[in-house]
């Protein structure tokens, strides 16, 4: 708009069909394709328009009366529009008159259930939601978040909502939660979106060398409708673009450079509290120290025979660089020292012993699997691979018809992302990729044959 129109006046003008001095949404609707045609605007700004021109609307509409002002339109384009933001306020509201309009699930569920089948297909939602909406008597606009509410309803990314589903997510919170998983679900998209990385970082920063926070910012929207994200992935970027720059910012000089932005991609971004780091640590610790007490004594700064948890933090470092750790190791125990201490804090006391040191570092450190990861992965599984001998064939490396964990964990990013799955799936496999392979391995003996991998994808899930 502000590209195209010197004064917000003449761009207001085109807008105000009636000449009214206000412009309503239809007006706005009906106008703003027209208009970028007459500018012209390049397809993917007359496509984002289209797709997001209710939500542009009420953004701007600053006192929520429906129409637009002159003076509204013009402190409008001063204030960067978040459509993703507004789609996810308007879900909740949805959802909310649903849950006052509905003292039972099921009801709404019915509406959407013609067939009375117990399941919904995203075609049959697509052609029901309107029903639905008219039931809560919904007068916010145009209800153009249907396909948005379907991807939070399918908890398992089965294609289908089920009648628990739906339940399950009416009664919950249906925006994208704010964990340390949506990192990894960035680098998943970033990934399945670009095999270069270089590609990646010169369409964010338009061809320069280096993006500061601000840019970052105001590009990572665009980045997205530019690849056609999902509305859930861009209500992720939307929310947590802050935190991604600031774990891609690895010198914390407040710009990110190509390097950082390369390095980022191919490792985890979120802080690792799974089994292969906290493995990591347990293998250094027990190579370099035959007796743990020499550890334990280096760590346990002041002698009293306890390590409090400031102890840990400030002598971790110094006790792998005198057992000459690689600087991966050192690196892992300076970002991630305190979840390992947590770790080893058996008793949650804030301090550790030497019997819970030693007793810790000859056990498995193990993280629990998120409730429906597996439910997640073997949906994706029998989804993209209508005969499992295709699927095992892709991880069977080596062709001699059994998968190592080693060619598991090699194969099985690569296999989400060949078969597209969506950002969330491929993260879940890269964080507990070593877990899902663990449940397959029926005979726990460390590899898998076709008769393991086939039965595990059918049998029943024991939560």
């Amino acid at each position: 708009m502000k590209k195209s129109f010197p004064h917000p006046t003449e761009a207001f003008d085109k807008l105000d069909k009636d000449g009214s001095h206000e412009v309503t949404m239809d007006e706005w609707l009906n106008v703003l394709q027209e208009l970028g045609d007459s500018v012209p605007w390049d397809a993917q700004t007359i496509d984002v328009m289209s797709r997001f021109g209710v939500a542009f609307f009420d953004q701007m509409d600053l006192d929520g009366g429906g129409t637009l002002a002159f003076a509204e339109f013009k402190k409008g384009l001063v204030h960067k529009l978040h459509p993703n933001e507004n789609r996810g306020k308007s879900i909740a509201k949805f959802r909310a008159a649903l849950n006052k309009k509905f003292q039972h699930p099921k009801d709404a569920f019915d509406i959407l259930d013609k067939q009375g089948s117990g399941t919904v297909t995203r075609e049959e939602w697509m052609a029901c939601i309107g029903d639905l909406a008219r039931a809560v008597k919904w007068d916010k606009g145009t209800l153009d978040f249907g396909e948005a509410l379907f991807d939070e309803m399918d908890v398992d990314r089965s294609g289908e909502v089920n009648a628990d589903e739906f339940k399950e997510r009416l009664t919950s919170q249906l925006d994208v939660k704010s964990d340390d998983n949506s990192l990894a679900v960035f680098r998943a998209m970033m990934k399945r979106s670009f095999k270069n990385p270089q590609d990646a970082f010169d369409l964010l920063t338009q061809n320069s060398d280096r993006v500061t926070e601000e840019e970052w910012m105001d590009l990572l929207e665009e980045f997205g409708l530019a690849l056609k994200w999902d509305a859930r992935e861009m209500m992720m970027i939307g929310q947590f673009g802050k935190a991604f720059f600031e774990q891609m910012d690895v010198n914390g000089d407040g710009e990110i450079e190509v390097a950082e932005f390369k390095r980022c991609l191919v490792k985890k971004l979120e802080p690792p509290k799974n089994y292969s780091n906290l493995s990591k640590f347990k293998a250094a610790m027990n190579k370099s120290f035959k007796n743990p007490k020499d550890a334990f004594d280096m760590l346990d700064r002041n002698g009293n025979s306890r390590v409090s948890k400031d102890e840990w933090c400030d002598c971790l470092c110094e006790v792998g660089r005198a057992a000459n750790w690689d600087e991966d190791t050192l690196e892992m125990c300076s970002s991630f020292g305190t979840t390992l201490f947590d770790q080893l804090d058996a008793d949650g006391s804030g301090e550790l012993n030497l019997e819970e040191f030693m007793t810790n570092l000859t056990t498995k450190l193990d993280a629990a699997i998120p409730e429906n990861a597996i439910a997640i992965f073997k949906s994706a599984m029998k989804r993209s691979y209508k005969n499992p001998k295709n699927a095992f064939d892709e991880l069977d490396k080596f062709g001699n018809k059994t998968i190592s964990k080693e060619e598991w964990m090699n194969c099985l990013e690569h296999v989400g992302l060949s078969a597209k799955w969506d950002a969330e799936t491929v993260a879940l496999c890269t964080k507990f990729g070593d877990k899902f392979f663990d449940y397959m391995d029926s005979n726990g003996d460390g590899k898998l044959v076709f008769s393991e991998f086939k039965a595990s994808l059918g049998k029943k899930l024991e939560t």
